[in-house]
């Protein structure tokens, strides 16, 4: 494979992972959601574990396609999700205020991302 193709090849993952970020964020909202609104703590505790492994995926992958921004982000939520999961600490309602901002974040910067990609 020639340079300009793995190059081309490249650019077609990144358009695809660009394309799936609004996705990607209401995935977000939503596992957010049901971490601090599901009924049993087992729920909640499934839905925030779902969450940090959304959010490491996007960790890695912003990073690979060449989205620091996201990846950053999205790194040092997940580093504080499994701190916060790992200790034992309670998961939503009891979630801090900072992680409701930093979720909320991520998501925002994810359809920023996916809206720039519909204007291109």
């Amino acid at each position: 494979m020639s340079n300009e193709e793995v190059t081309a090849e490249l650019e077609g993952l990144r358009a695809d992972f660009r394309a799936r970020l609004a996705k990607e964020a209401d995935e977000i909202d939503a596992l957010f959601d049901a971490s601090r609104d599901a009924l049993d703590a087992a729920a909640r505790m499934s839905a925030a574990r779902r969450l940090m492994q959304v959010v490491h995926g996007l960790a890695g992958a912003g990073g690979t396609f060449g989205f620091p921004e996201i990846s950053a982000l999205a790194s040092a939520l997940d580093d504080e999700l499994a701190a916060d999961l790992n200790a034992g600490a309670p998961v939503a309602p009891e979630w801090p205020y900072r992680r409701v901002v930093e979720v909320a974040r991520l998501a925002a910067l994810c359809r920023r991302e996916a809206d720039r990609h519909d204007l291109t």
